[in-house]
């Protein structure tokens, strides 16, 4: 089954699907507007595939900076690791059963079962497993977590996923959806969003609480990365109705930030 380029990826953010500054705390909120969304799109295009990875937030990231969990291997107490790894399924499962309720039927791919070893790619196992999901009518859905390889344990982000997915499957659309309407021009989130940025741009970042996976900044370096492989690449607030849709369905004028490859000077 060729699939390539037919493939959109949604990344659901730790600051749409939980509140990052309290710990352990779903923004049911603006999940629920997300999953609406993505149902809608769904259910008026039957043949689409989507790809939905989701964010740690305040539940992985709560854990993790507690106990020194970085995006770098390294040796990490068991303690840290399992609570982690259980935080991720807690929220995990709190999100399939938001989907479930709209009829956004999911299968899980672990990152495990999905990346190698180091984490730079996807595995020719995990592409195959793609492909199944594709091909039983369901919705591959991913997510944030830890990978643990030889005594040692990182975090593994879910736009790292995103962006493997992509060199992978050529997947023509990603879309970030997050709390706030795009990216400003400075880390105040003030005045109107920037309707697109590159490479030549400089950008305000702010890291929340919670984050140990770099906040904005590494997210417009990995959106870069991304659409220089030839995909298009959107920041959406995902908790706006009928915004994250349109940007599925490939309207414009949606309220939004895209990225766009390195212009010349």
């Amino acid at each position: 089954m060729g699939i390539g380029s037919d493939i959109s990826i949604v990344k659901l953010g730790g600051s749409l699907v939980t509140y990052k500054d309290r710990p352990l705390s779903v923004n049911l909120p603006g999940l629920r507007v997300a999953v609406r969304e993505l149902s809608a799109y769904l259910n008026s295009n039957k043949n689409a595939k989507l790809f939905i990875i989701h964010g740690g937030g305040s539940f992985g990231h709560f854990f993790a900076k507690e106990f020194g969990l970085t995006t770098r291997f390294s040796k990490i107490q068991p303690e840290g690791v399992a609570l982690t790894l259980t935080a991720m399924l807690q929220l995990h499962s709190l999100i399939l059963e938001q989907l479930n309720s709209k009829e956004v039927f999911c299968a899980t791919v672990l990152p495990s079962e999905l990346m190698s070893s180091d984490a730079d790619r996807i595995t020719a196992s995990g592409s195959a497993r793609v492909r199944s999901i594709f091909s039983c009518g369901l919705t591959p859905i991913s997510f944030g977590n830890v990978l643990i390889r030889k005594g040692s344990s990182r975090v593994i982000s879910g736009d790292e996923i995103a962006l493997a997915l992509v060199h992978r499957f050529r997947a023509k659309n990603v879309i970030f959806a997050m709390d706030v309407d795009g990216i400003y021009p400075t880390s105040e989130l003030r005045g109107d969003v920037l309707p697109e940025v590159s490479s030549n741009d400089k950008i305000g970042s702010i890291t929340r609480k919670y984050d140990v996976t770099g906040g904005v900044e590494k997210k417009l370096i990995t959106g870069l990365k991304m659409s220089k492989s030839g995909a298009r690449v959107f920041f959406v607030n995902g908790s706006k109705e009928g915004r994250l849709s349109s940007l599925l369905n490939g309207e414009k004028d949606v309220i939004s930030t895209r990225i766009v490859p390195k212009r010349v000077q």
